[in-house]
């Protein structure tokens, strides 16, 4: 998503001893913890308040293999309730 959306040097340069590998989630980072990434994030999917769609579009970047029953679960119920 972020390379998709040319952030990931904007993400480098906020951490610059950071090495960006594929698929790595960057949990084992406490300063990634500590990030406030609402401003990095949210123009890519609510530039003028949320917009669904653009959402939608990031979400399908994600791999099928990287989405568990619970986190599709978590999605369906949030979508409907929200």
């Amino acid at each position: 998503m972020l390379a998709k959306n040319n952030l990931l040097n904007t993400l480098q340069e906020k951490f610059p001893r950071l090495i960006l590998e594929k698929n790595d989630n960057l949990d084992n980072i406490a300063d990634i913890e500590e990030f406030d990434a609402k401003k990095l994030l949210h123009p890519l999917y609510k530039p003028e308040g949320f917009d669904e769609s653009l959402l939608n579009e990031i979400i399908d970047l994600i791999p099928k293999e990287e989405i568990s029953e619970d986190i599709l679960k978590m999605y369906i119920f949030l979508k409907n309730n929200i």
